[in-house]
Order: C-alpha cells, then sequence, then structure tokens
C-alpha cells in the first residue's frame, strides 16, 4: 500500500511542471462499461446523471452493460455476459449470466487531483465475475495513473497474502465458484467479500494534445482468464485455445466519434483484439438540454367593449384557453386577482405560473383594471393542487419578470371549498375528448435462447372526460413487428403465475385492450386525495379499487394507501378473464429529502401471488428531470419457493422527453427492468395513479423548480 502511495505522489509532483491544454479529458469506459481503462477500474466516476449503454465483443465473450451515476461519488451498473465457449444445457456457446456491480469515489484531500475508490463487482450474481477492489487513480496534465489491489477474480495471475488477514484469520481464505442451486443466485456473497488472496493492478491513461479527445491506454491485467468468468455447465472445445493468455499488458485506444458515442479498440492477453462501443451523455449537461421557446403570451382582445368586469373574465377565459392555460376559476376582489387553470404540458408548476400570471396581467391592463397580486392555482381531475401567489409589478417588465424567485413569490395549500367562493366559474362542455397515436417499444429480456425479444407497438390513448372528476381512460395497443413468436414460455413457478407467463400474452395476440378504466377522483380538503377506478386496469388484470394519498403542502412526507379486486385476463387481452382472482393492496410512505434530491419509499402488503411482505424502493431526483432509482422487495416466500434470483428486484429510471425538445412537456421515457419476471413479490401496475394526477403540488417539490424559471 505504501509502494502505491508514493508511485501516485511521484506521478502528481512531475505533473506540476507540465502545461498542455488538452481537449476532451472527460472519464472513459472500460470493456465492461465502468468508468476505468480496458479490463480494470480507475477510482474515477462519471458526473452525476450520467447514463450508459456499453457493447463489448471479444472471441472469448459479448458483454452488454447500463451503467448510471446517480450520484458524483456513486456508480452502479448491470450487465449481461455471454460467452462462446462455454455449455448450458449441453450446448455451446448457450451460456447467459448477469450481475450488479457498484462504485464508490472520494477525493484525497492532501494529494491534488487524485481519487480513491472501493467497488464491488458481481456482488449479487453467480459469481463468474465477483471481485472487489480498492483503486486509486491520480489525473495529471496529460495523463490519468491508476494502481489497484483486488480481490476474488483479481488474483488470478499472482496471488498475494491479504492485508486484512491482520485483523482476523477469516479474510484469509476465500470459496471459489461452484454452479451455484437455481434459488441461491441474485443474493449478495456477503461471505466471500474481501477474503482471500490478493491481486494487483495498474495502468495509464494517456491524453494526446490537439485530438479531439483520443486517448491512449495501457495497463496491467491481473485476470486469468481459464478462471475469469468462467465456466458454466463446463468449457467447450475451445475454451483452452480462447481463454489462453500470452501477455499480461493490454493496449488499447479510446476515439470519441460523436458527442454522445465512444469507440475503444484494443489488445488484450497479447493474442486477441477487444472492441467496445460506448453510448451515453450526462443528463445534466447543457450539451443536450435544448433551449425551450418561451410561451406565447400575446394578448388578443375580444369584439366587447371594455369596462365591466364580466367583459373582463370573458376576455381573460379567451385569452387563457387559446394559450393552453385552461380557466377553471377565477376571482378579482379589489386588487388581487385569483386564477385556477388546468395545463398538462408543463412539468415545473413555478414556469407555469409564471407564464399565466404574466398573460393574465396583460389582460387585466387592456381592461385597465389594476392588479397588486395575481396567484395561480393549479387543478387537475378536479382537484386544487397549490396556489402560487405573484407580485403583479413583477411582471412589468422583462427585466422584472426574469428575476422573480422564491424570495418575492409567496406559496400555500388551496381547497375545494375556497374555490367554490370564486365568482367567475365557466361552465366546461362535457364530455371533452382527447386522444393521439404514439409507439412504445415492447420487450422481454434475460432469455438463454436470445438476450432480447422486441416488438414495436402501435398506441391510440384516449381519455374522455365526462366531468371535472369522472374520466374514462384507454389504451388500444397494435404489435407490428416482434420476435416473441421465437420465444418458448416455460414459467417454473411453485406460486400462482401472476407475471410469469408474460410471453404468453406477448404472443397471443397482435391487436389488443392494454387499459381501459374509468375512474372517479375527489379531494378532502388540501392535503388528501383519492381516486377509485374500475375496468381493465392494465395489461394482465382487470378489476376495481381506491387509492388514498395524504401529502401535507408544507412536508416533505406522504402517506397512501390502495387496495383492488383484480381478476387476471385471458392471454388475447380483449375483454376475457381467466380463473385466477385475488385482492392486493399496498401502505406507502415516502420522505423526499431536501438536499440530497433522494426520495425514500416503503410499501407494506399483499401481492398479487398472494404473498406478503415489503418494497424498498430508492431514486435520486435531477434539476432536469432525470430519475433513476432501485428497488427490492422481499415477502414471506422463501427463496426456495421464490426461485431464481431469490427475490424481485430491479432499476429504473425517467428521461423527460423536453429534455430533447424546444417545447415543453410532462411526457417521460420510463425505462424499467427487473433481471427476471417471477411471481413474487409483484404488484399490480396502476395507469394514472393518485399521485401522477396530484403531480408537484406541495411545497416541496415546487421548491425544486425555481431555477427554471429564467429558462
Amino acid at each position: 500500500m505504501r509502494l502505491i502511495f508514493f508511485f501516485l505522489l511521484a506521478f502528481q509532483l512531475q505533473a506540476s511542471y507540465l502545461d498542455y491544454v488538452f481537449e476532451n479529458r472527460e472519464t472513459s469506459s472500460n470493456s465492461f462499461g465502468q468508468s476505468g481503462l480496458i479490463q480494470i477500474p480507475t477510482a474515477d466516476i462519471k458526473p452525476e446523471g450520467s447514463i450508459g449503454l456499453t457493447f463489448n465483443k471479444n472471441n472469448v465473450y459479448k458483454i452488454g452493460t447500463l451503467t448510471v451515476s446517480p450520484f458524483d461519488w456513486m456508480e452502479a451498473s448491470y450487465f449481461y455476459y455471454r460467452p462462446s465457449d462455454l455449455f448450458w444445457g449441453g450446448i455451446p456457446g448457450l451460456y447467459l449470466d448477469k450481475g450488479f456491480n457498484v462504485k464508490f469515489n472520494k477525493k484525497i484531500p492532501f494529494i491534488i487531483d487524485t481519487n480513491v475508490a472501493i467497488g464491488l463487482d458481481d456482488f449479487a450474481g453467480t459469481g463468474l465475475f465477483s471481485r472487489e477492489y480498492f483503486a486509486f487513480t491520480s489525473n495529471l496534465n496529460y495523463l490519468k495513473v491508476t494502481a489497484g489491489i483486488g480481490w476474488g477474480k483479481y488474483n488470478g495471475q499472482n496471488q498475494h497474502r491479504n492485508p486484512l488477514s491482520k485483523i482476523s484469520n477469516k479474510f484469509d481464505t476465500r470459496e471459489g465458484f461452484e454452479l451455484q442451486a437455481i434459488y441461491e443466485t441474485g443474493r449478495p456473497s456477503t461471505d466471500k467479500w474481501f477474503r482471500g488472496p490478493v491481486g494487483y493492478f495498474g495502468g495509464a491513461e494517456i491524453f494526446l494534445p490537439k485530438s479531439k479527445g483520443i486517448k491512449l491506454k495501457v495497463e496491467y491485467d491481473p485476470f486469468n482468464y481459464m478462471d475469469f468468468s468462467c465456466c458454466g455447465e463446463g468449457y467447450g472445445t475451445r475454451s483452452i485455445e480462447l481463454r489462453s493468455k500470452d501477455s499480461n499488458l493490454n493496449y488499447g485506444i479510446s476515439i470519441p466519434l460523436r458527442e454522445l458515442v465512444d469507440l475503444d479498440i484494443s489488445y488484450i492477453k497479447g493474442n486477441q483484439f477487444n472492441v467496445a462501443f460506448t453510448i451515453g451523455t450526462n443528463f445534466l449537461s447543457t450539451k443536450i438540454k435544448k433551449k425551450k421557446k418561451k410561451p406565447s403570451t400575446f394578448y388578443k382582445p375580444i369584439e366587447e367593449e371594455k369596462g365591466t368586469k364580466n367583459v373582463f373574465y370573458r376576455d381573460l377565459l379567451s385569452n387563457m384557453n387559446k394559450s393552453g392555460y385552461f380557466l377553471q376559476y377565477a376571482n378579482l376582489k379589489g386588487e388581487t386577482l385569483d386564477i385556477v387553470i388546468q395545463n398538462s404540458q408543463y412539468r415545473s408548476p413555478v414556469l407555469l405560473s409564471s407564464y399565466a400570471a404574466n398573460l393574465a396581467k396583460k389582460v387585466a391592463d387592456e381592461n385597465n383594471i389594476k392588479t397588486e397580486s395575481i396567484s395561480i392555482s393549479q387543478m387537475n381531475a378536479g382537484m386544487p393542487l397549490n396556489k402560487i401567489i405573484l407580485n403583479s409589478s413583477n411582471l412589468d417588465s422583462p427585466s422584472k419578470y426574469n428575476k422573480i424567485n422564491k424570495k418575492n413569490v409567496r406559496t400555500k395549500s388551496l381547497t375545494k371549498e375556497e374555490i367554490n367562493l370564486y365568482e367567475f366559474a365557466p361552465r366546461p362542455i362535457f364530455p371533452f375528448y382527447a386522444s393521439n397515436f404514439d409507439y412504445e417499444i415492447a420487450s422481454h429480456a434475460g432469455s438463454p435462447e436470445q438476450f432480447l425479444y422486441k416488438g414495436l407497438v402501435l398506441n391510440f390513448n384516449n381519455e374522455i372526460q365526462f366531468s371535472r372528476r369522472v374520466h374514462l381512460n384507454s389504451k388500444i395497443s397494435y404489435l407490428t413487428e416482434d420476435d416473441f413468436d421465437e420465444k418458448i414460455s416455460r414459467p417454473d413457478s411453485a406460486l400462482p403465475h401472476v407475471r410469469s407467463e408474460v410471453v404468453n400474452y406477448l404472443q397471443e395476440s397482435d391487436l389488443y385492450v392494454d387499459h381501459m378504466f374509468l375512474s372517479l377522483y375527489k379531494s378532502y380538503g388540501s392535503d388528501l386525495y383519492s381516486k377509485f377506478s374500475i375496468g381493465i386496469l392494465e395489461t394482465m388484470y382487470g378489476g376495481f379499487g381506491s387509492e388514498f394519498l395524504y401529502t401535507p403542502f408544507d412536508k416533505n412526507i406522504s402517506i397512501g394507501f390502495n387496495i383492488h379486486k383484480v381478476f387476471r385476463r385471458d392471454y388475447d387481452r380483449k375483454f376475457d378473464f381467466l380463473d385466477y382472482n385475488t385482492f392486493t393492496g399496498h401502505l406507502e410512505t415516502s420522505y423526499f429529502h431536501d438536499r440530497s434530491n433522494i426520495l425514500f419509499n416503503l410499501s407494506y402488503g399483499k401481492y398479487l401471488a398472494g404473498d406478503r411482505g415489503y418494497t424498498f424502493d430508492l431514486s435520486r431526483l435531477f434539476d432536469s428531470g432525470l430519475r433513476t432509482g432501485f428497488y427490492f422487495t422481499r415477502t414471506n416466500v422463501s427463496f426456495e419457493l421464490f426461485g431464481e434470483g431469490s427475490f424481485d428486484k430491479g432499476f429504473y429510471f425517467n428521461i423527460p422527453f423536453d429534455i430533447f425538445s424546444n417545447n415543453y412537456s410532462r411526457g417521460s421515457l420510463d425505462f424499467r427492468f427487473a433481471p427476471l419476471t417471477r411471481d413474487g413479490g409483484q404488484k399490480l401496475l396502476i395507469n394514472r395513479s393518485i399521485n401522477g394526477i396530484i403531480f408537484n403540488s406541495n411545497n416541496s417539490t415546487i421548491d425544486r423548480y425555481w431555477n427554471d424559471n429564467t429558462n
């Protein structure tokens, strides 16, 4: 360890004498999608908000990795691995493995531009890649130098005594990999972490000046490929030939092809070329965030003589509706103007209220009505959400308007009883119809026969509002091109097949009803909301049920409860049902931590298969609107009964569409992935949940959007 420290310090001192300017010194990825060199990791982590996909191929294996950096000190990745030589089911090349990696880093305060990282690779998988490490990386003016110590697969080339053995002799030995029982996979192997002999690794990344970000890489490779990423049901006939190693040095070059794509070409093991593509970006970066077009607040007069309050209200109604801020109620009392609107375009309640208030001020000025304050309240499904009060003086000029901030704006809750006192209540024309077409990718991943089955789905989305509180929502889908018929459905669960027969649904019918349900919404005071739904609730279940949500306006917590009686749908996803039915419901609590932008969610209840337990969900919210998180579920179903994977777990991210657009939108790309589709710990998928309906309604969520106002 002392040798590593002085090695890095020497390079750091040398760097102070160099004065090159290098373009694109951003952290690059190794073959496994981690921040690293070629095969080994570095102590660096890509900036928070980064998401990347890495595709790696050589003669031995193919690896696909999804990597996310929810914080600037944490990197997590999920990988799929397919070797070309290993047997599975007696067939070479059919073996498929998957696992999770995680890395945490910290800057060393007494050495400039030097990081230390601790990492756990394949920490909850089969163990084919299982390894842990400490790495140190020094960022110099012209290169990065990395040195590290590793356990597990890192000791494949040269083994040294574990320094942790000085603490306890239990660190001396580490159990080797054995083909596990199917129910033993998917659990953290804590009994093996940092145990057994260690190996050392290191390398350097050299930045070429005036080359638009090209980097050269060299590293010491500690792996024994007859053991590393091996061995499924056993070696294949070509394993010795493919996995032999002629050199411990790997060489490579990293070339940025485009703003979002990197190509890495390397020569590994002294006898084999290795190619990797990484596609990704930082979703906090201004490189991808489009500058928004400000909405039109141009005043369009109505053909009526000005001078009365009723004419002002009609003028306000006309202009608000034409601009997309659908006016629900209004009240002018003295110099205070209160407006209630409904709008589904903006994620930011701050932007929505400031734009709507700006237009309301113009309408008031044109009608010779003086206003001291203008409040904008949002309503959705007949439920009032919040009230944002702006001083009219801040809307007088662009310079003042751009300085609207939290200090000169007030926020408060709003009740239906308050709104009922407003004197102007235009009568909406019901039923109201809204529809659109979109598309999505249907997929099923993780099968040994083929990594990914996929299909293109065209959707017709329709909403009919019979009143402010009664809505009928439906989605009719058509599966166009797909390869799901090539997949063999063979659920082996001893539990009721509440999810594991999803392939049967994907294969049965191209034209189907994804969902079609009638909902009744209601609010109680300013903090309690409810929803009752009946119909086809989701792609596999129909039924009826209710949701309740208590979310105090001035608190960062919420408490919810949902209960449904559900019936499993027939495979063709029309209007018939199978024999299986059950009650399912959960008590749920959430807490949002302001400083870290972390949302904690814990729920407890009964799942679709009748098992009982809890789900823990942790996610990070970014200013750009990106949300990334993970979850796991533990129920009273044993690991053996659950089957492969031991328990339900997965990760997800939501990417707002308006990051890539000049226009504002609430829509998002929602990606949710579980390593396996099992039957334990499965919840009902609730469309248009009450959480989504009262989107950004309390003070805590409003506070996140003040920086948006100057966009």
